[in-house]
């Protein structure tokens, strides 16, 4: 009974440091599965404070779900190039509130977005203490709303949000 106990806490132990595991590989490969909250970031023109019956704009955000894939090439002994090709899927809600009279009421306008994206990132590492390397890492990102109405025709009876359907953003960060 002792020695079961005892190969059983073995076996479940930390494996042995692989400190030359990644050495050699110039790429490698690997997938992200992630959460999101999308936000709007928006600028009130001077007729919305003069506007006598749009009161005010909120935004709801609700999670969502990113699924990507991820290549990281090696290019010298602490840098790395991680190009990071995403699915992202998520929703905000815009609350519009009026007011009219003495009549106070808000009508929501769901925006749902299918981002396809395309971050590419360098990335600097530390070395190796035991199983653990720091790192610091930044880039940019490009990505493409397929749920865009941008383009859409305009039709006052049936108002839509038009958003961009390209976006820049820059990403920065550091682990271990």
């Amino acid at each position: 009974f002792l020695i079961l106990i005892l190969g059983t806490a073995k076996a479940m132990s930390q494996t042995k440091n692989l400190e030359f595991f990644d050495y050699g590989k110039k790429i490698h490969f690997g997938f992200t599965i992630g959460t999101n909250y999308a936000n709007f970031k928006y600028n009130l023109s001077d007729s919305f404070y003069t506007n006598d019956s749009l009161m005010k704009i909120d935004i709801i955000k609700y999670p969502g779900i990113t699924l990507g894939a991820i290549a990281d090439i090696h290019i010298k002994e602490f840098f790395d190039i991680r190009i990071v090709p995403s699915l992202v899927l998520t929703q905000r809600d815009i609350n519009f509130t009026f007011k009219e009279g003495t009549k106070i009421y808000t009508i929501a306008k769901p925006i749902e977005s299918i981002f396809a994206e395309l971050p590419i990132f360098l990335k600097y590492k530390s070395t190796r203490h035991g199983n653990v390397r720091l790192y610091v890492i930044g880039g940019g990102k490009v990505s493409y709303d397929f749920g865009s109405e941008s383009a859409a025709d305009r039709d006052p009876d049936k108002p839509i949000v038009a958003i961009e359907p390209w976006n820049y953003y820059y990403e920065f960060g550091c682990g271990l």
